[in-house]
């Protein structure tokens, strides 16, 4: 109700049901429960009559839409400890989904109850499948199915509801995994990895029916797990469609992440994170054999229905987020490959600042290390190529003063509060365009030197 009152005053007419259509729209699109209307949720005349007129009809399980599955995948992991290089814990995910959701935001709440919270949903959402709150506590959910002529699923709380709770009420893997335990689950509920500011890690998989609670070593990890799109436990995979591999590549792409990680123990770390989501290289692991720039393939994070990536370190409260296909080319248009930082704090105001003085720190670098190769004479810099990456930091430069100006009449506003979150919105905005653009200078000027 509060994006219906914020968009009305922007003159834009969205209904509350709208609303509600585009939060629930991936589970009526390819999880809506084949089992009629619990008896309890027909309260109204026309529920009733589409309960009774479904009970006459029995079950009718859907057909499964193989090519439908393709756009609903993630690969998400968690490391901590001796996988990391300062033993902190690090959960990162790439959501891959159909393109008609790929206009993602980075979404940072202050509710009145429960701690602030960062994540990347998609428009008039309020959540999507990770988040990571003030209190420490990082989740991702990568989507289980289940074939409905198998198992017919009953209704239940789809995970939309989790995605919300999870970020805003749970504040430890305990609680979560007690709400996750104590409710109907329904939909695509789900693979859900978990890692909280003391380095505890663990993936809670399910689905309706059945859950095990697995960690680092389940598998034969080392400090480190991975969730896809199948049941992992040897006593959840009876659950698992046979479909699935030819649908999602679920299986290719979790030896894929295990493999990476396997092979870089110890430095697992955003840069690592950031390398790998945007790798074209997957892993056969049947014939231990790794395949290198192969684009398009099953098995690679760097997917076309990569819309975006989220990077969380719950220990440091900061989360990396990237709109876009992970390398850069691809979806949505001028998608950057660089990550927006953010640092959670209890208000919008300390988000803020860091966030702006995280821009300047990157524009500098960017700025010294143009200045230091223009200094030297270096070859690569011949006068186009100079005067593009000039024209880039002049973005950055121009986006951060925007940013600062936001940020000051934010600051002096004392009676709208939500006048006030408005404006640090949209300082937020362009410090985050700052960093992407300084970001983008670093990288394109260490990838001619290369």
């Amino acid at each position: 109700k509060g994006i219906v009152k914020g968009c009305k005053k922007q003159k834009v007419k969205v209904s509350y049901y709208d609303l509600v259509l585009l939060m629930v729209y991936p589970t009526e699109l390819w999880a809506r429960p084949s089992n009629p209307y619990p008896e309890e949720s027909a309260k109204g005349a026309k529920l009733k009559a589409a309960r009774k007129k479904q009970l006459r009809a029995g079950a009718t399980v859907p057909e499964v839409d193989v090519e439908s599955q393709k756009h609903h995948s993630c690969n998400s992991f968690a490391a901590t400890g001796t996988a990391t290089p300062d033993g902190k814990p690090i959960l990162g995910i790439t959501q891959m989904v159909n393109d008609k959701a790929m206009d993602t935001i980075i979404l940072i709440a202050f509710p009145e109850n429960g701690p602030s919270w960062v994540s990347q949903p998609y428009a008039g959402r309020v959540n999507s499948n990770s988040a990571m709150n003030s209190a420490g506590f990082a989740w991702s959910m990568t989507a289980i199915m289940t074939d409905p002529g198998d198992y017919p699923t009953d209704w239940g709380l789809a995970p939309e509801a989790y995605f919300h709770y999870l970020a805003q009420y749970a504040t430890s893997p305990t609680a979560a995994q007690t709400y996750l335990t104590n409710t109907p689950r329904a939909g695509v509920a789900g693979g859900f990895t978990m890692a909280d500011a003391d380095g505890n890690i663990s993936v809670f998989e399910c689905n309706a029916f059945n859950y095990v609670l697995r960690g680092p070593g389940d598998e034969g990890e080392t400090d480190f797990t991975v969730m896809t799109n199948h049941l992992v436990d040897e006593t959840l995979q009876i659950y698992n469609p046979v479909w699935l591999e030819i649908g999602l590549g679920t299986f290719t792409r979790y030896d894929t992440v295990f493999q990476f990680i396997t092979e870089s123990l110890g430095n697992v770390d955003f840069p690592f994170a950031k390398s790998m989501f945007a790798s074209s290289d997957w892993y056969d692991a049947d014939a231990t054999t790794w395949h290198y720039n192969e684009p398009g393939a099953p098995g690679i994070s760097n997917d076309h229905t990569s819309v975006n990536q989220s990077i969380y370190f719950p220990a440091d409260l900061v989360a990396y987020l990237q709109t876009g296909t992970p390398s850069g080319n691809g979806m949505p248009a001028y998608a950057t490959g660089e990550y927006v930082k953010i640092k959670l704090a209890d208000d919008a105001n300390a988000v803020t600042a860091q966030a702006g003085s995280d821009a300047a720190s990157m524009y500098w670098a960017a700025n010294d290390l143009l200045e230091h190769d223009l200094n030297a004479g270096a070859v690569y810099l011949t006068y186009e190529i100079a005067e593009s990456i000039k024209a880039k930091l002049d973005e950055a430069y121009v986006a951060y003063s925007n940013g600062m100006d936001r940020e000051a009449y934010a600051d002096l506003e004392e009676k709208d509060t939500n006048e006030k979150l408005s404006l640090y919105a949209d300082a937020l905005t362009y410090y985050a365009k700052a960093q992407l653009c300084a970001q983008m200078v670093t990288t394109q000027i260490n990838q001619i030197k290369q």
